[in-house]
């Protein structure tokens, strides 16, 4: 299997047979882009191929603005945290 393949959890043997096949999934905050098996082929290849680059961060839409208010927060990565704001004489409801 490939080694240092960072956010990318793969579940299987470590050594696989030909024909074996892993799953290939994701460390939170981040999702798959592509296939989520791969079988390893004649070639001692794995197929499809996957990489580090398999894994993408989520990154959330960015917030939207509020009438007579503020929203705070400088990331839209997953796991971050953003907060709105009343103008002073305005609540939230």
């Amino acid at each position: 299997l490939p080694a240092n393949l960072t956010h990318v959890v793969i579940t299987g043997k470590q050594l696989t047979p030909v024909g074996g096949s892993v799953t290939i999934s994701c460390r939170p905050g981040y999702y798959l882009e592509g296939p989520g098996l791969s079988e390893c082929s004649v070639s001692g290849k794995w197929s499809p191929p996957f990489s580090s680059k398999s894994c993408v961060p989520v990154i959330c839409e960015k917030p939207l603005p509020i009438l007579n208010g503020l929203v705070e927060g400088k990331s839209n990565n997953y796991g971050d945290i953003i907060s709105y704001s009343c103008l002073s004489g305005f609540e939230i409801q």
